[in-house]
């Protein structure tokens, strides 16, 4: 399996938290994948075989070769059917509205066809990829992207800023921020104006994002824990009130416990979890 995880040109870097790709073999004994919320949006071109998508009823559905996929609120379940080679582009929480000024709740939850959406922008990213190898792909996927913004026109600076402003907030973690009233408080505006744009813009309410974002730092303080940490300590340590707290969060989330969670990590849904800086990995 390679996976690579850059980050975008400047120009873009308001808008784009990360540019991927993922490349690996037909796997055989293949499973479900657990992919956790992140809080960021993405673009995702499918080159090789396509993946299903479990839904919460059991069902599964095929999902599109240039794939838009919205805000999760809780983890979903993926499944490669061959061969994977991906291209990804991992927006910030409100880069996606900033692209496509499309409310961003009505796309939570839910993953579709990007032509549905902006069939321009999908024709520009298929001629942008085709018949290059991932990294010169990437490269055409940034320039195509910033076209389409230097068409679309700059998003209007007050709540662009406002947004920035309190993502950044929510992911320097929960200390002084004081929840959705204090965080409403240091903006400057009231709590339903601030809950209003976050729908608008960002397709979670500001508490689901803190959360999120809570539970992505612990995922990435997994990486490097010590064989001996005690849960207790690693909740405490993140901001939760207890171990108790940290697992119904877990849960909600993540769909599961901690421990079956890392019991039943995969290699590929690995690749989606926060990681502390761009690199490149070749498992």
């Amino acid at each position: 399996m390679e996976y690579f995880e850059g980050s975008p040109r400047a120009e873009l870097r308001p808008f784009v938290r990360a540019v991927w790709s993922l490349r690996a073999p037909a796997d055989p004994n293949g499973g479900l994948d657990r992919i956790v919320p992140d809080g960021c949006p993405e673009i995702v071109v499918n080159r090789a075989d396509r993946f299903r998508r479990l839904t919460p009823d059991g069902r599964s559905h095929e999902q599109a070769r240039i794939l838009l996929v919205g805000q999760i609120r809780r983890a979903i379940e993926i499944a490669p059917t061959g061969v994977v080679d991906l291209l990804g582009v991992r927006f910030e929480p409100g880069g996606l509205f900033a692209l496509l000024r499309t409310p961003m709740h009505e796309l939570a939850d839910v993953d579709v066809a990007l032509r549905s959406v902006a069939p321009r922008l999908r024709d520009a990213l298929v001629d942008a990829v085709r018949d290059r190898d991932p990294r010169s792909a990437l490269g055409e996927l940034e320039v195509a992207l910033l076209h389409a913004f230097e068409r679309r026109g700059r998003p209007g600076r007050g709540s662009a800023g406002l947004v920035g402003s309190a993502v950044r907030l929510v992911r320097s973690g929960p200390a002084g921020i004081g929840g959705a009233d204090g965080l409403a408080a240091r903006l400057g505006i009231g709590r339903r104006a601030l809950e209003r744009l976050f729908r608008q813009e960002i397709g979670l309410s500001p508490k689901l994002l803190a959360r999120i974002e809570r539970l992505q730092r612990v995922l990435a303080s997994l990486e490097n824990a010590a064989p001996d940490t005690r849960w207790p300590d690693l909740a405490l340590r993140h901001g939760y009130a207890d171990q108790s707290h940290l697992i119904r969060d877990f849960r909600l989330i993540a769909g599961t416990t901690p421990r079956r969670f890392l019991a039943e990590r995969t290699e590929l849904a690995s690749c989606f979890e926060p990681r502390v800086s761009s690199h490149s990995s070749n498992p």
